[in-house]
């Protein structure tokens, strides 16, 4: 018997990256752009140091997006959950999943202390502060 196996998993390239823009929504201005080499390597290092998860996660809202700007100009689209530390990658098989840690670990890499306001706005029924 012969058993073949096709992986699927796909592995986003972080790498020749010149800005990453903070998205709420696609197609609207960013709320903030990182050009800063040094800004931008703190949150790539985040970002590459993920761990896939080979299930989705339970109770995932994806409403932020990382579209990081390469070179040649095409966009790598990274959706952030804004309750998890965890970022969705899709490709033509579908979603990977990658956790990272903790939302404040993003918060911190992106120089923030909470989301902003347009973001808890958005998803005032999902995120509940003391």
């Amino acid at each position: 018997d012969v058993i073949i196996v096709e992986d699927r998993i796909s592995t986003p390239d972080l790498n020749h990256i010149t800005a990453i823009d903070f998205h709420m929504k696609q197609g609207e201005p960013p709320l903030k752009t990182y050009e800063d080499p040094a800004e931008m390597e703190t949150i790539l290092n985040l970002l590459k140091n993920a761990e896939y998860q080979m299930v989705p996660p339970d109770g995932y809202v994806f409403g932020v997006s990382l579209i990081l700007q390469r070179e040649n100009s095409e966009e790598l689209i990274l959706e952030v959950d804004v309750l998890q530390g965890i970022y969705r990658y899709g490709n033509a098989y579908g979603y990977q999943y990658y956790k990272y840690g903790e939302v404040s670990d993003l918060f911190r890499v992106l120089g923030i202390t909470q989301w902003p306001e347009e973001v808890r706005q958005e998803y005032s029924g999902y995120l509940t502060y003391s």
